[in-house]
């Protein structure tokens, strides 16, 4: 059963479906994490770092934008859900999901779906979980997604979204906002989205009546590591540089690369 309405772009939903679909049947693992399937080591590639932290136990969780299954299985296989739900536009990824489940002995509720129009209840799961999806969808997408994500969560209950809230205020994020802004339509469907804090703030306060909301860096940036997705000669060095810069700046809101975002309900 299909569940695709539409979607607040100039382009048609299909377009979006179609993209992932053609990256899903080159190569699953390097569409969702930018690591091509030969050299990984499993499909558990560049787990979010705040995934195994949640209690999934006895829980009802759905994870927004599930792909080829990697944090949906992860949590089936590290904590005890009462219902695992994957959502997804594609699909081929939908697909792969259901083969790496069955691999694996998981036994997830998997749905192809619009993230922004979810075919469930409201009220009715304890838990929300997306990594690296949000930023590719228009803003207005975005919105209606975390108010759908307000909708289906239970009093009392949690969202998380990692890897998803893309800042700009960095080198490499002025970068991808330069490019994004001037080129845009010319781009695939998925092309970044980035945000500034304040712009994120807003966004929540009008996509939900969260009880609490955390907004935190996830890692700073202060020198480049890359012109335009072009490698450059000091990239070990600017990397090292910029994991003591992200200990050190911890909290603060300058060179933030992405934000992490916890809601409750």
């Amino acid at each position: 059963m299909d569940f695709l309405p539409g979607m607040s772009d100039s382009r048609p939903l299909t377009e979006y479906a179609d993209c992932w679909d053609d990256e899903a049947l080159q190569d699953e693992i390097a569409a969702a994490t930018a690591a091509p399937k030969d050299v990984s080591s499993g499909i558990f590639i560049k787990m979010p770092p705040l995934l195994s932290g949640l209690d999934f136990d006895d829980k009802v969780a759905v994870d927004l934008g599930c792909g080829y299954g990697r944090t949906l299985i992860y949590s089936q296989r590290f904590g005890r859900p009462s219902m695992s739900i994957g959502i997804d536009i594609s699909r081929v990824m939908l697909s792969k999901a259901r083969g790496y489940a069955t691999q694996y002995d998981a036994h997830p509720l998997l749905l192809r779906a619009a993230i922004d129009a979810l075919p469930l209840r409201a009220d009715s799961v304890d838990i929300v979980y997306s990594s690296g999806v949000l930023l590719h969808l228009p803003k207005a997408t975005a919105r209606r997604a975390l108010r759908e994500a307000a909708r289906i969560l239970r009093v009392g209950g949690t969202g998380v979204f990692e890897r998803t809230f893309v800042g700009w205020l960095d080198p490499d994020g002025i970068q991808t906002k330069l490019v994004t802004s001037l080129a845009g339509r010319w781009l695939r469907p998925a092309w970044v989205r980035t945000y500034r804090y304040g712009e994120l703030r807003s966004l929540l306060a009008e996509s939900g009546d969260f009880s609490a909301v955390e907004i935190t860096p996830e890692s700073h940036k202060v020198v480049p590591t890359s012109l335009f997705h072009l490698n450059v000669p000091w990239k070990r060095y600017a990397q090292r540089l910029n994991a003591k810069a992200s200990s050190r700046l911890e909290s603060k809101r300058a060179f933030v690369t992405s934000w992490y975002v916890k809601v409750t309900k």
